[in-house]
């Protein structure tokens, strides 16, 4: 997703903080409000009846989530990390009196995610579990300007997620990034950061990416988030009265927030 359209920065908005692991929104939830990434990161995500999670999107910031007119949110919303948002009522641009502008800006803000999606399934595509990490790695390095910084690349969301995004089991997933950094394409700092070596693009059309020659072969210790260990259920934003697009009512929604004149 690309960052938002500026029409949306004339829309009366609230900031939230919201801590990791904290739920913006869930599947079902009614769609009153949609979103800003200002700071951090938050992930669409489906849950399926047996647990198994599938995860949509990551929005960075200047991405817009959850505008849905005409019936509740199809996916939820998760902080990946301690983040900070900026809300606007739906009504603001969905009901009268509009303003041709703001209009404009939500429908550009609904086509980004439109070809976030699309780009999404570009990427499960690729035949391998290489070219699928470096497809994701590469589109983050790209949002992030990463060029401009010796190739360093911030991880806003950790490995698990990362599987679940990309369609690979967690273990897949570590030995992949062992074999790209045994190959000279990624270089690991931490959990959280990486030096991309290579930022070759991949074909269009989902051929593989052209690399360095291999290393020669190495033991790579895999770097795998802390194994074994159950995550807590996500905890709701708290809920707090929202103003429906100036039309006297409130609605009780996520947590509490100060209040912001339009940009």
């Amino acid at each position: 997703m690309k960052p938002s359209e500026p029409g949306i920065g004339e829309v009366r908005r609230w900031h939230l903080a919201v801590p990791k692991g904290r739920i913006v929104y869930d599947t079902g939830d009614p769609a009153i409000s949609f979103y800003r990434v200002e700071e951090g990161c938050i992930r669409l995500q489906l849950m399926s009846a047996d647990g198994r999670r599938k995860i949509l999107a990551f929005c960075l910031p200047g991405d817009i989530f959850g505008l849905e007119v005409g019936h509740p949110h199809f996916e939820g919303a998760e902080a990946t990390v301690d983040s900070q948002l900026s809300r606007f009522a739906a009504a603001s641009v969905t009901q009268p009196p509009l303003d041709v502008a703001r209009v404009i800006g939500a429908l550009g803000a609904a086509s980004d995610m439109i070809v976030g999606l699309f780009t999404h399934l570009d990427g499960l595509g690729r035949g391998s579990a290489e070219d699928r990490l470096m497809w994701f790695l590469d589109w983050l390095a790209d949002r992030q300007e990463a060029d401009h910084a010796g190739g360093r690349v911030s991880l806003p969301m950790d490995r698990r997620d990362i599987a679940d995004y990309l369609g690979l089991a967690p273990e897949t997933l570590s030995r992949t990034f062992a074999r790209l950094e045994a190959r000279q394409l990624v270089e690991v700092g931490d959990a959280k950061t990486l030096r991309l070596r290579s930022r070759k693009k991949p074909a269009k059309s989902g051929g593989g990416y052209r690399d360095a020659p291999p290393a020669r072969p190495r033991e790579v210790a895999e770097k795998d988030d802390a194994a074994g260990g159950r995550e807590e259920a996500p905890h709701r934003l708290e809920s707090a009265p929202v103003e429906d697009g100036g039309r006297g009512r409130t609605h009780k929604h996520d947590q509490t927030e100060d209040k912001n004149g339009a940009s």
